[in-house]
């Protein structure tokens, strides 16, 4: 088993203020994390697996690279139903709720959607 403290600091596109947070990463036969200390609530969204242009992308490649992420996220055992649009770029809404995204947030425009 290994163990890795690690303290992250954001700050996202909206500039509303900067996170930190002090996580232990736990690496077994699979791995698993413990959040030990944060200034902010934090949620966990997803913003795809590769970033990839939604507007310029098909879907079935979309639909792999949310398999991708989630895949990541199950080997966590993190499921997000958050959406972070990478570069903003909506597309592709019908896809969102077969991998249960319920609510998309687009940071720089200071809007949120739901109920697609």
């Amino acid at each position: 088993m290994k163990n890795f403290n690690v303290i992250g600091v954001m700050s996202g596109t909206s500039l509303d203020g900067v996170d930190i947070v002090y996580v232990k990463f736990i690496q077994n036969e699979s791995w698993s994390f413990k959040i030990i200390n944060s200034k902010t609530n934090h949620l966990i969204a997803s913003h795809s697996y590769a970033h990839p242009n939604f507007k310029e992308t098909n879907e079935n490649i979309i639909i792999e690279d949310f398999k991708k992420a989630e895949y990541f996220f199950k080997t966590l055992d993190i499921k997000p139903n958050v959406l972070v649009f990478p570069r903003n770029q909506v597309a592709h809404l019908s896809i969102l709720k077969k991998f249960n995204y319920k609510f998309v947030i687009l940071c720089s425009l200071n809007k949120h959607w739901n109920n697609w």
